[in-house]
C-alpha cells in the first residue's frame, strides 16, 4: 500500500526481534513461540522492507532453514515437528533468496521434489499425490521462478487451470467446486503474472468482487461479501489489487484490464492497415499514369497527421478543458498523456486512447485528399493536410466524442465516426473537387475509362474491410460483448452493401462487377460506422441496403451538379455517413449499447426516443456545413500563398501526376497517350474544362519513356 510510515519503524522492528527463537534460529508468531517457516519469512520480509537486515543473525537463520529440508525427498518441514508442505519449501527458498544465501540450496533436490508434487492437470499439491490447489500452484511456481527453473512448468495447461478458478461473480476459488475467496486473488494473479497469463483473468470483475467484500465502515476485507472482515483477507485483498492496478502521480489507484488493452493495441494496427489499403483502392480506380500518386498520398498524409496529432491534434480534440467546439493545448506535445484513465473510456489509459484515435485522425484526410486525383500538385498536399486536420477534423472530433462537445452533450450517437471521419472527409472532397475544377477532357469519352487495375481495387477493399473490424469493434474501447456485436454488424452491413450495389449495376449492364461489389461493400461499411455500437444484426441489413443504394445513386450527383469527383468520395463517404447517422436514429437500441455493461442511452426510434432523429440531423448538418465552408476557405487561402496552390498545370495533367510530380511509377513501364502528340493535333479538340469523371479504356503515351513504341494494355 506504500504506507510504511503508518507504523512506527522502531516499534515494529523491536516487536519482530522479540519473536526471535534463539534456541532454533528462526522467528515465531509471537514472543516465546516456537520458530516456524512462515513467520520466519514474514520477519525477514519486514526487516528487508525497513532496511534492518543487519539486526538479523543470518548464519543462524540459514542453518535453521536448511536443517528443515529432508535430504532424501527434498521436502521442507515448517518447524521442528516435521510436517512438510510445498508452502514451506517456498518460504525457505524465498527467505534464503532475501538474505542472499540462495546458493546454499540444493537446487536439483528441491526442483525434483516440486516436480513430484505435480499432477496430471498441470497443477501442484501440498505433496506428492495431493490435489492441485491455487495456493500450492503459486508457491511452487514462485519457487521455480526464484530458482530459475520455470522451464519445468507447462505454461498453457497451468494457465488454463488457474483461469478456470474465476467464477461468474468475479471471485476466484482455490480448486474446482469450492467457494470463491478473496485470498485466492493474490495466489492466482501472482502465479498468472509469473506465467505471463495475467490477461486471462477478468481483473476488473475480480476487483469488483474484492471491493464488494470490503466493510466500508470498518475498512477491512472479508473472505466474500457479507462475512466478517479480518486482517488475513484484508492483506490478500490488497495484495491481489497490486497485481491489477496502476497508481497515478497523485496517488490515485486505477484498474485496467490487460485484455482490453491488448484488443485496443490490435485494433490500432487494424485501423493503420486501412490507410495504405485506401491508397491501393484509389490507385486501382485511376488511370495508370496517376496510380503511384495515390499510394504516395496515403503514406505521406499518415506521416503528416501523426506529427500533427503529437504536436497539438490530440489536445485540440480530447483535452479535458475543451469547450463545446475545440480543446485547448493541455496536452501539447503529448505532455501528461500517459497512464491516467482516458477521456474516451476509463478502461484504458490515455496514452493508448491517444494512439488509437491517431489512426482515425490519419485516415480521415487520406479519404478527403483522394479528390486531388489526376490534377493536383503533391507538395501543397502536405500543408493542406496539416491545416485541414487542425481546423476541420479536430473540432468535429471534439464536438462529437469529447465529453464537453456540444453534440456529445446534446445526445448525438456516433460510435465510430459517421460525422468526424466520413461526412467531414466526403464533404471536404466535394470542396476540393469544386476548387480544382474539371480534369482535361471532362464530358468526353477520354475520361470514360475503366479502373486500370481491378486487382488493386480488390486488394484495397480487402485491407479496408479487414481493418474496419478494428475501426468499429475497437471503438468499444474494451474487449467486451459490445465490441463483438460491432464486428458482427460491420461484416453484415459490408456484405449486404456490396451485394446491393452489384445488383444495381447488374440491372444496367448485365455484368457482375467486382468493382461495383467493392464500392458497395465500402458504402455499407461507411453507413454502419456511426451505428455499429448501437444497433442489432437485423438493422445492419437495412444499413447495408440503404447505404449501398444511396451511395450508388449519389454517384450521379456529379453529372447533375457538374463537379468532377473522379473517385466518388462525396457519394461514398458524405452520403454514406449521412445515411448511417439517420439510420442510427431509427435503429439504435439502449439494450445493444448496454452490451458493455456501462453505457446507458435512451436509444432511437425502436426505443420510442423520437427526438434522436433531430439530434442526428443536427450533427450531420453541422458536419457537412462546417467541413464544406472551412475546407473551401483553407484552399483559397493557400491559393494565394506562393508555392501552396494545389492545382497542377495542363501539361502535368496530360503527362500524369506520377511522372510530373514524382518521377516514379506504379509499374516498370508507361503507356502511350495520343494526347502527347503535337499540340496542333489537339487544337480542334473540344475543351470541356480541366477534367472530369467517368469510366472507359484509355491508352497513354509517355514522352520521357525509354520505349515509346511499347503500347501497354488499356488503362
Amino acid at each position: 500500500m506504500k504506507r510504511k510510515d503508518a507504523l512506527d519503524r522502531e516499534e515494529l522492528i523491536e516487536f519482530v526481534m522479540s519473536c526471535w527463537d534463539d534456541e532454533a534460529g528462526g522467528f515465531g508468531a509471537y514472543p516465546q513461540h516456537d520458530a516456524h517457516m512462515h513467520t520466519t519469512l514474514n520477519a525477514i520480509q519486514i526487516l528487508v522492507m525497513h532496511d534492518a537486515l543487519d539486526r538479523l543473525d543470518i548464519p543462524r537463520v540459514v542453518s535453521w532453514l536448511l536443517s528443515l529440508q529432508n535430504p532424501t525427498t527434498g521436502a521442507w518441514a515448517g518447524d521442528r515437528f516435521g510436517e512438510t508442505d510445498t508452502r514451506f519449501l517456498y518460504c525457505a527458498v524465498s527467505a534464503l533468496s532475501l538474505v542472499g544465501q540462495l546458493d546454499k540450496v540444493n537446487k536439483e533436490l528441491t526442483v525434483n521434489h516440486i516436480k513430484s508434487c505435480r499432477n496430471f492437470d498441470g497443477g501442484f499439491g501440498t505433496g506428492p499425490g495431493a490435489e492441485s490447489h491455487a495456493g500450492q500452484i503459486f508457491v511452487c511456481t514462485a519457487a521455480l521462478a526464484i530458482l530459475d527453473r520455470l522451464d519445468e512448468v507447462d505454461y498453457e495447461t497451468l494457465g488454463w487451470w488457474l483461469a478456470e478458478r474465476q467464477l461468474p461473480n468475479g471471485g476466484l476459488n482455490g480448486r474446482p467446486e469450492k467457494l470463491e475467496d478473496v485470498c485466492y486473488g493474490f495466489w492466482v494473479l501472482s502465479a498468472m503474472s509469473i506465467l505471463g497469463k495475467l490477461h486471462w483473468i477478468d481483473d476488473v470483475a475480480l476487483m469488483k468482487f474484492i471491493l464488494s467484500s470490503q466493510d466500508t465502515e470498518a475498512g477491512g476485507i472479508s473472505d466474500r461479501p457479507g462475512d466478517m472482515v479480518d486482517v488475513f483477507h484484508t492483506h490478500f485483498g490488497v495484495a491481489a489489487g497490486n497485481n491489477i492496478q496502476s497508481t497515478l502521480a497523485d496517488g490515485t489507484v486505477v484498474v485496467y484490464n490487460l485484455g482490453d488493452m491488448a484488443w485496443i493495441i490490435a485494433a490500432t494496427a487494424l485501423v493503420w492497415i486501412m490507410i495504405p489499403g485506401l491508397g491501393f483502392f484509389y490507385s486501382g480506380l485511376l488511370r495508370r499514369k496517376n496510380a503511384a500518386s495515390m499510394l504516395w498520398v496515403s503514406m505521406v498524409v499518415l506521416a503528416v497527421v501523426s506529427f500533427q496529432w503529437f504536436f497539438w491534434g490530440y489536445s485540440l480534440a480530447f483535452s479535458d478543458g475543451a469547450n463545446k467546439y475545440i480543446g485547448d493545448l493541455q496536452y501539447f506535445g503529448l505532455k501528461g498523456v500517459l497512464d491516467a484513465p482516458s477521456i474516451g473510456s476509463t478502461r484504458i489509459p490515455a496514452i493508448m486512447f491517444c494512439i488509437y484515435q491517431c489512426m482515425f485522425a490519419a485516415i480521415t484526410p487520406v479519404i478527403a485528399v483522394g479528390a486531388i486525383a489526376e490534377r493536383a500538385r503533391l507538395g501543397p498536399v502536405l500543408v493542406f493536410t496539416f491545416l485541414w486536420s487542425t481546423l476541420v477534423y479536430d473540432p468535429i472530433a471534439c464536438w462529437t466524442w469529447n465529453a464537453n462537445g456540444w453534440s456529445f452533450v446534446m445526445g448525438g450517437l456516433d460510435f465510430a465516426g459517421g460525422t468526424p471521419v466520413h461526412i467531414s472527409s466526403g464533404t471536404a472532397a466535394l470542396a476540393i473537387s469544386l476548387y480544382l475544377g474539371k480534369r482535361r477532357g471532362y464530358g468526353t469519352e477520354r475520361l470514360a475509362y475503366k479502373p486500370h487495375n481491378t486487382s488493386f481495387v480488390v486488394l484495397g477493399t480487402v485491407m479496408l474491410w479487414f481493418g474496419w473490424f478494428g475501426f468499429n469493434g475497437g471503438s468499444a474501447l474494451s474487449a467486451n460483448l459490445r465490441a463483438v456485436q460491432a464486428c458482427i454488424v460491420t461484416n453484415l452491413a459490408a456484405s449486404v452493401g456490396g451485394l446491393t450495389w452489384m445488383l444495381w449495376d447488374w440491372r444496367l449492364e448485365r455484368k457482375w462487377s467486382v468493382v461495383g461489389f467493392c464500392s458497395g461493400a465500402i458504402s455499407g461499411l461507411v453507413a454502419i460506422t456511426p451505428g455499429s455500437g448501437f444497433v442489432g444484426a437485423p438493422a445492419a441489413v437495412a444499413f447495408g441496403v440503404l447505404g449501398g443504394t444511396a451511395c450508388n445513386w449519389a454517384t450521379k450527383l456529379k453529372f447533375i451538379l457538374h463537379y468532377d469527383d473522379c473517385l466518388d468520395i462525396f457519394a461514398a463517404h458524405a452520403i454514406g455517413g449521412l445515411v448511417g447517422n439517420i439510420c442510427t436514429a431509427f435503429f439504435a437500441q439502449s439494450s445493444v449499447a448496454a452490451f458493455d455493461g456501462i453505457t446507458v442511452i435512451p436509444g432511437g426510434w425502436l426505443d420510442h426516443h423520437w427526438i434522436q432523429l433531430g439530434y442526428q440531423l443536427a450533427d450531420s448538418t453541422a458536419g457537412i456545413s462546417y467541413s464544406l465552408v472551412m475546407t473551401t476557405i483553407i484552399l483559397w487561402i493557400m491559393h494565394f500563398i506562393p508555392g501552396c496552390r494545389l492545382r497542377t498545370d495542363e501539361e502535368s495533367e496530360i503527362i500524369g501526376i506520377d511522372d510530373a510530380e514524382m518521377g516514379e511509377f506504379a509499374y516498370d513501364y508507361v503507356a502511350v497517350d495520343a494526347e502527347l502528340g503535337p499540340k496542333a493535333e489537339l487544337a480542334g479538340a473540344p475543351d470541356h474544362g480541366r477534367g472530369g469523371a467517368g469510366n472507359i479504356d484509355e491508352s497513354h503515351s509517355h514522352p520521357h519513356s525509354i520505349e515509346h513504341e511499347k503500347v501497354a494494355p488499356p488503362a
